[in-house]
């Protein structure tokens, strides 16, 4: 413990003698308190703002961002491994170029049995049917395309991307792991926001 001191001197009486004196010493022991004036909670400090990020297609992380990190708005935080999905992109640009064949295709035929028809070489049930087979290969093409962008989507959500400027306050994510989509694997705090506690 510590030991407070306390010297008690005698004063000289007058312009007697000095006598010799021992001095009285007192100590005392000052230990922990058994009380205290203060209570602890437990809680947890968090952002303001925060955003809760995950992948939006499943696929295995190749990591990027940090615990800590400041980041801007659009940065990449994280990506997962994009192979498969660039093979859907590249099945539906051929699929693309497919159906966009067989449309010219369809289409030059309805051409030519409209000119045949206007001169009375073929008949209107004819010249219908290949209107009929132009309007569906137009309709697949359509979808082919529709198809084409959906695979560039997801080939955009294998980057997930920070939707603001902030702090990276969790990584959940580890590399190698596969993320599923819609699992939340980073949350970023918006920055210039004081935080809450709970």
């Amino acid at each position: 413990g510590v030991c407070l001191i306390y010297f008690v001197f005698t004063h000289f009486k007058g312009s007697e003698a000095p006598q010799k004196t021992i001095p009285y010493v007192r100590t005392v022991t000052v230990g922990t308190q058994t009380g205290s004036n203060y209570d602890v909670y437990p809680g947890e400090i968090r952002g303001r703002y925060e955003s809760n990020l995950a992948f939006q297609v499943t696929g295995k992380n190749q990591g990027q961002a940090n615990l800590g990190d400041t980041v801007k708005a659009g940065d990449v935080l994280m990506e997962i491994d994009p192979r498969d999905v660039n093979e859907s992109v590249n099945s539906a640009r051929a699929a693309v170029s497919a159906a966009s064949a067989k449309f010219l295709l369809a289409s030059d035929n309805a051409q030519r049995y409209r000119t045949l028809y206007t001169q009375g070489a073929v008949s209107k049930a004819t010249l219908d049917q290949y209107n009929t087979q132009l309007e569906a290969q137009q309709a697949a093409l359509n979808q082919a395309k529709a198809q084409y962008q959906a695979a560039l989507n997801q080939l955009n959500y294998t980057r997930l991307t920070s939707d603001h400027d902030g702090v990276v306050s969790s990584v959940t994510g580890e590399v190698g792991q596969v993320a599923a989509a819609g699992t939340p694997v980073i949350t970023v705090v918006q920055s210039g926001e004081k935080g809450s506690a709970y």
